[in-house]
């Protein structure tokens, strides 16, 4: 396993992702610096790091009496009061689906032989029951019960092997996948195996759920604006001072710190991204990435890096990236087209990168017009309105006064000596000016010779 440590870049901390529970890593970025009126903390959790950033403007808040008013608060106080809540409920949840302790609740049930219905906590039903609805809805793309194969090709808690699996014990752990072989039920919450050798791996799902129960629990306590990390996986709420969205980047694949392919402006979403290029290994000029294919037991081998996907909530998000990855490029891309997802495909063509957007994303974060724009555009165009009004007023009534013959007496408007070559007044309504408009008409008759040559 692979991770990076948060590292300042050009007002962003870059974080570099690790599949829940330890298991990958790729990357996004979070502009969560120190920012007026912004509280944030962080921890380890799930083999990686937490970071949760809280908008603490009046405006961002709701008080009970409960809570107390939050925004009189200092950092400190709310930090104190806050992260005990987040680290405890991120505690359980590893308790509940980390495939790294063996006293887990799914370590426990992928070590019973038995097709009788095993007790869970809500939250690990709900969560399975996402996994298999996810796994139905991508034709297995996605599958919990991937993990024994991840464990053979030495992805998963134990020991990398030195070299590549045989082909024999590929098959072999096949027999042993298969999201068929699980049922789920909500009340009471269990689990049932339909096969006994069958595993629950929940490594691409969890982190999602973690970063949903975490903002749940925040808009409890009253912050209507958060943002909620871990690993990389990103749900945010509400909008910071001023409107302002969070901001979140979209690291390039095999890249610094600082190099991003794309920088979004998230209010009330979640994005995820997977990608194969940190946690891999070679053996005989072969990369063996991370991502196993459920359905052919081996590591993908297409030109896919990275995918990001933006969803209404982070598990959706961390579960559609995964299944993504597995599909590829093209077979990716037309699916999320067909099921109207927001995704960001970065794929390798020789020596560089090349990333695709789907029309949902493109519609989200490549608007060619957006509402500010739409109101700087009207101003501009009153100004214009405005102003050719007046020029058809000002032509309007000079042809008035050229059709009738009429004088503006007294008004020289400063041309009062200009002339033409046979000597007649230039402005033909200034012919007898005031005595007071003969200085103004010497010095613009200066100006316009200079400028523009004699007649």
């Amino acid at each position: 396993m692979t991770t990076s440590a948060a590292k300042p870049a050009g007002g962003f901390v870059w974080i570099g992702l690790a599949f829940s529970i330890g298991v990958a890593t790729s990357g996004l970025s979070v502009a969560c610096g120190m920012e007026a009126g912004i509280v944030s903390f962080f921890g380890p959790t799930m083999g990686t790091r937490y970071r949760v950033s809280l908008a603490v403007q009046a405006a961002n808040l709701d008080m009970p009496e409960s809570t107390g008013p939050l925004q009189k608060m200092g950092q400190p106080s709310i930090q104190s009061r806050v992260q005990p809540l987040v680290e405890g409920l991120l505690a359980e949840i590893e308790g509940q689906m980390s495939t790294y302790d063996p006293e887990s609740e799914l370590s426990q049930f992928n070590r019973s032989e038995s097709t009788e219905w095993f007790t869970v906590s809500a939250g690990t039903a709900h969560c399975v029951a996402y996994a298999l609805e996810i796994a139905e809805k991508t034709a297995g793309a996605f599958d919990p019960t991937v993990g024994p194969i991840v464990n053979l090709w030495g992805f998963g808690p134990h020991t990398r092997p030195r070299e590549p699996p045989a082909d024999e014990t590929i098959v072999q752990a096949l027999d042993r996948i298969g999201h068929q072989y699980v049922a789920v039920r909500a009340h009471p919450p269990a689990l049932r195996k339909m096969r006994p050798t069958v595993n629950l791996d929940l490594s691409a799902i969890a982190k999602g759920f973690a970063v949903d129960q975490v903002s749940t629990l925040l808009k409890a306590q009253g912050f209507r604006a958060a943002m909620v990390e871990i690993g990389g996986e990103v749900r945010t709420s509400g909008t910071k001072q001023g409107s302002a969205p969070w901001r979140i980047a979209i690291q390039k694949p095999a890249t610094g710190a600082g190099e991003f392919q794309e920088i979004l402006d998230l209010t009330s979403a979640a994005i995820a991204t997977s990608g194969d290029y940190q946690n891999y290994y070679e053996y005989d000029g072969v990369r063996y990435s991370h991502t196993i294919d459920p359905q052919t037991g081996r590591p993908v081998q297409h030109q896919l890096a990275v995918v990001s996907v933006q969803a209404d909530t982070c598990m959706e998000s961390d579960a559609l990236a995964t299944a993504l990855l597995v599909m590829g490029e093209q077979r990716g891309y037309d699916w999320c087209v067909r099921q109207d997802v927001a995704a960001l495909f970065q794929t390798r063509q020789e020596d560089k990168i090349v990333s695709v957007a789907t029309p949902r994303f493109e519609q989200l974060h490549r608007a060619p017009l957006r509402e500010p724009r739409k109101q700087e555009s009207m101003i501009w165009q009153t100004f214009l309105l405005a102003g050719a009004v007046f020029l058809v007023a000002i032509l309007g009534m000079a042809v008035g006064v050229i059709v009738s013959h009429r004088r503006l007496k007294g008004t020289c408007g400063g041309l009062a000596n200009l002339r033409d070559k046979q000597g007649n007044p230039v402005c033909d309504a200034c012919t007898d000016p005031a005595p007071d408009c003969d200085g103004v008409g010497s010095k613009a008759s200066a100006n316009f010779s200079s400028q523009d040559g004699p007649y």
